[in-house]
């Protein structure tokens, strides 16, 4: 099940639902092209700025969560998208709290040299730390 279909069925909408949602805003497509879209087949609609936005809104999403969920590929790293998806799951309290150490860590790293970082770096992939 690709992201697209599991937000329909975390929303409750069969594909019908979201072809009827996106005409209210004038976005025409068949519900077979809406199907296609769950089978793994490109979404135009991703390319075009003003498409997109009114697809996260169907999808009750800010248009950085329907990126990340659709693995665009905006310039960052795979694990960054991942982190910012749980970042938009916690609540308002849980997001100030994530990022105290968040703001103090960046600090840290922005100070280090060149050479500081590749050696950290090294001992990650020693000790085998992908995340």
């Amino acid at each position: 099940m690709i992201w697209l279909q599991k937000r329909l069925k975390e929303l409750g909408y069969t594909h019908e639902d979201l072809r009827s949602l996106l005409a209210r805003h004038g976005i025409e497509r068949s519900r077979a092209t809406i199907t296609g879209w769950t089978n793994e087949k490109p979404i135009p609609l991703l390319s075009n700025p003003e498409e997109a936005s009114i697809l996260a809104k169907v999808l009750d999403w800010s248009l950085l969560e329907l990126f990340i969920a659709a693995e665009y590929d905006l310039g960052l790293d795979k694990g960054l998208f991942k982190l910012l998806l749980r970042y938009y799951q916690l609540t308002s309290d849980q997001k100030k709290l994530f990022m105290r150490p968040t703001k103090q860590y960046m600090k840290m790293v922005e100070i280090l040299s060149e050479e500081e970082v590749k050696n950290a770096l090294k001992n990650d992939d020693e000790l085998g730390d992908e995340d």
